[in-house]
This record gives C-alpha cells, sequence and structure tokens, in this order.
C-alpha cells in the first residue's frame, strides 16, 4: 500500500513539474504583439517544444517524462530563400530552450543522422511584412518569425506559431554558402517550405518538402562544411545531392559551384553554373542571377572578387541564352530610396549596362533582349538600409520571354 502511495506521489510530483515548465512568455499562435527578436524567438521556441511534450503524452512508465527527438531545419527569408545570420541566432536560441526548459527534448540542428532518428521536424520562416500589430496606430513593415513542427513518421503538423519582432533592423547578411550564391534560392522548395509553416494543425505538411527532407539535410551539411571553409567536403556533399533525383536543384549546383571554385577546380565549377542555368530556366522560366550595384549607381558593388565573377557569369550566361535561341527581359531594381521616378530610371540603366556588357558575348543582344526597370516593386528585402542587408534589393535578373514580346 504504501508503495502504491508513493507511486502515485511520484507521478502526481511529475505531472506538477511539467504543468510549472510551461514558460509565461507563450504567446497565442496568431499574437499581434511587437516583442524583441530575443523575447519572440523564445516565446515560439517554448510553444512549440511544449506541443511536443504534451503531443507526447508527458509522462511514460514509472512516471518517467517521455524523450522525443527533434531537429531543427535552419529557418530561411521567405523572399530570397537565403539563410541568413539572424537565422543561425535564431537556432541558438532554440537550442538553448529546449536544454533549459525541456530536459526530455533532445534538440539537434538537421544532419542525415540525426533525422533518421528524429521524432519531430521544426522549421520555419522571417518575413519582413506589412503588418499592423495591436500596439500600433497603422500598419507598417516588420519582420515575423513563423515556425511548425511535424511528425517525421506522418508529416502531420504538430503545432505551428509566428510572432512579430519589434526590432527594425536584424542582422540579415546570408551565411557564407547563402553569401557567394551566384543566385538567390528561392524556388519550389522553399515556397514548400514557407507552405509548411502556414500549415494547419492536424494536416500534413507540404509533400514536396517533407519527402525531401533526407536530400535537405545533406545540404545544410554541406553548407556547414562550407561555413567551416572545409570546401572539399562541401563538394563532396553537394556532389552526393546531384546524384539524387530530389537533389537536382539550383541550391546544389549553386553550392557545388561555390566550393569548386573555391578548390580551383575551374572546369567543375563551369559545368556547375551551367546546369544551374539550366535549372533555373526550367524551374522559373528565368535566370535570377545576384548582379548587384553600389547605391544610387549603375556601377557594381565594388568588390574586385565579385566582379571578376560577374565578368565570367556574363560571359557564360550569353553563351548560355545564345546556344538555346532565348529571347530575355533584362531587368533592373533599385532599393527603397528616393522617389519613384528616380528609381524607376536608375533600375532601367543598370538592366542596360548589364545589356551592353554581354555584348562582348552576345552580338545579337540587343535584338534578343529589352531593357526593362521595376524601380523598387520587386524588393526582396525592402528595408531601405542602403547597405549589405539589402544588396538583394539592387539587382539585375534574366526573364526568359517569347520573341514576339520584345
Amino acid at each position: 500500500m504504501k508503495q502504491t502511495n508513493l507511486l502515485i506521489l511520484t507521478i502526481f510530483y511529475v505531472i506538477l513539474l511539467v504543468a510549472c515548465a510551461t514558460p509565461s512568455t507563450l504567446r497565442s499562435l496568431n499574437s499581434s504583439t511587437l516583442l524583441p527578436f530575443e523575447q519572440a524567438v523564445r516565446a515560439l521556441a517554448n510553444d512549440l517544444l511544449y506541443q511536443v511534450q504534451v503531443e507526447r503524452g508527458g509522462i511514460g512508465l514509472l512516471g518517467k517524462l517521455t524523450e522525443s527527438k527533434v531537429v531543427l531545419d535552419p529557418f530561411v527569408d521567405a523572399k530570397s530563400g537565403d539563410v541568413v545570420n539572424a537565422s543561425r541566432r535564431i537556432e541558438e536560441i532554440i537550442l538553448e530552450e529546449g536544454y533549459n526548459n525541456f530536459q526530455n527534448i533532445s534538440l539537434s540542428r538537421l544532419t542525415p543522422d540525426k533525422l533518421r532518428e528524429a521524432d519531430y521536424v521544426m522549421s520555419g520562416v522571417i518575413n519582413f511584412d506589412l503588418s499592423k500589430p495591436s500596439d500600433l496606430t497603422k500598419a507598417e513593415k516588420y519582420y515575423r518569425v513563423s515556425s511548425s513542427m511535424f511528425s517525421r513518421k506522418t508529416g502531420k503538423i504538430l503545432a505551428n506559431s509566428n510572432l512579430w519582432i519589434s526590432e527594425k533592423e536584424l542582422d540579415y547578411l546570408p551565411i557564407p554558402s547563402y553569401k557567394d550564391s551566384p543566385v538567390y534560392l528561392k524556388d519550389s522548395r522553399v515556397e514548400s517550405l514557407i507552405t509548411t509553416t502556414e500549415t494547419p494543425v492536424g494536416k500534413s505538411a507540404h509533400t514536396d518538402y517533407y519527402e525531401s527532407l533526407s536530400t535537405t539535410a545533406l545540404l545544410v551539411q554541406a553548407d556547414t562544411a562550407y561555413e567551416d571553409k572545409n570546401y572539399k567536403k562541401a563538394s563532396r556533399l553537394y556532389n552526393l545531392a546531384t546524384k539524387r533525383e530530389d537533389g537536382q536543384i539550383m541550391k546544389t549546383y549553386a553550392g557545388s559551384y561555390e566550393a569548386n571554385l573555391k578548390l580551383g577546380n575551374t572546369g567543375t565549377a563551369k559545368q556547375m553554373f551551367r546546369k544551374l542555368l539550366e535549372t533555373s530556366v526550367k524551374e522559373n522560366r528565368k535566370l535570377n542571377l545576384k548582379f548587384l550595384f553600389s547605391v544610387n549607381r549603375i556601377e557594381f558593388l565594388e568588390d574586385y572578387a565579385l566582379r571578376k565573377q560577374y565578368d565570367n557569369w556574363l560571359r557564360e550566361i550569353s553563351l548560355f541564352l545564345q546556344d538555346h535561341h532565348y529571347c530575355f527581359q533584362i531587368v533592373g531594381h533599385s532599393s527603397r530610396t528616393g522617389d519613384v521616378e528616380y528609381n524607376h530610371t536608375l533600375s532601367i540603366e543598370r538592366a542596360k549596362k548589364v545589356q551592353t556588357l554581354m555584348q562582348a558575348y552576345f552580338p545579337q543582344v540587343m535584338q534578343k533582349s529589352r531593357a526593362v526597370g521595376k524601380g523598387f516593386e520587386q524588393n526582396m528585402v525592402g528595408s531601405g538600409t542602403d547597405d549589405l542587408r539589402d544588396a538583394i534589393d539592387r539587382r539585375v535578373e534574366f526573364f526568359i520571354v517569347d520573341c514576339s514580346q520584345l
């Protein structure tokens, strides 16, 4: 009898501990309150991880907390598809919260080995979006962090959460593999991730994202090797991804191009760049190359190494478009400072600059293309900070069109 009472008391005590572990900072799923970055991410982490604890029943046999394994896919920028420095800080905070508040949850970054053992996957996006938080009188742009948690076994969404950030400036510089990428990587893979973060609880994660998780894990591992300047390992991992059907995507070819370039394997790098162009056109009917410009100028960013790459990119793009007999629009963009008319003119001049440079490799470029300006209509960051954080807004890209549209 005493042993029975002792067991009951033990179970009651553990249940009480679980209940008390629920953080006071938990927010509702559709919170419209602005929170400081660190506080918001901690609240989001606690919200999602607590749902795991509840889902697993909290208490197992003999009053022990049920153990769960969660892997964390890096958060990406919803507009460009980049993983930025703020994403890395989000990972650090979530890992800290898991370690400090959820001793029964094993939380780790996404890798192939960890994915095979995982019960749940956490993923998310950061979006600089127009909102009217509850403590403001008018709509303004703020960063919003959105995340979801789903079962690795079934793909069912267990929990999702999104919170608004009060800081207007985050560290939005891309991590090395994305910073060095010749293209911004917003593609169908990123779209499926975004859809997953917006999917209601009880529904399934987007099929494309869920079914490509093992390849995503391989690419995350390759990005980490690149970040650690282990370019040989990174190249090997990117190459492994190219052998998979769901790995034949822009992200893989861009990473392989970068790693081989670092290793001095110019022939392989050239092959990967051509595969990157082919994949970009196949998926998007465009080449979203990152030809980036100095602020208020029609000159490229003042980076010698980058400008040298631009020369190579222009040659390869020109030959690619010429070989395929494509007609195309060269579309220029600008960052969000200055008036509309000024930026529209500036963006057209940037497109014309690229068109002129292409003539050296593509004599018929003037007949096969048209320069177009979009000003700041299609900003990806839209912060108007005029620095490296919104450099992607000062870009030129290529859209494949029917020749009759020129």
